[in-house]
């Protein structure tokens, strides 16, 4: 994992191999580390944000950054083969746990923040 010297990456540190680039010192090391991929994986969020869903909930946040990096990864494919492919998926797959029964107000499990405080609600409340 690439990463800049910001605190909050020390707690990867024990998970997996981190390599840091100090931005005050230099742009990317020796070795080549930088995190490039990572700041325009954030400027394509911020840019789905703007131009295609205009709103997040952070309840489904994992759901949208997994549609934003499917989209990258299928940018150069055409459509006709976009099409297909998803037919062929949905049509293979069982029926999903977490959507069945969406519209009638079954949604899925708060799957970002389980266990933990949800910032919608902390929001909500926060500004009263």
């Amino acid at each position: 994992m690439h990463a800049d010297e910001h605190f909050s990456y020390d707690d990867l540190a024990g998970l997996q191999d981190l390599f840091r680039v100090n931005h005050g010192k230099e742009y990317q090391t020796k070795g080549g580390v930088n995190t490039n991929h990572v700041e325009s994986f954030f400027s394509r969020i911020q840019r789905s944000y703007v131009g295609i869903h205009h709103r997040f909930s952070v309840r489904y946040f994992d759901w949208y950054a997994a549609e934003i990096a499917w989209r990258e990864d299928n940018r150069h494919v055409d459509n006709g083969m976009l099409l297909w492919g998803m037919i062929h998926f949905a049509m293979s797959r069982k029926t999903s746990r977490n959507l069945c029964g969406y519209w009638q107000g079954r949604h899925p499990p708060d799957l970002v923040w389980d266990g933990g405080e949800n910032p919608d609600t902390y929001a909500a409340t926060s500004q009263r």
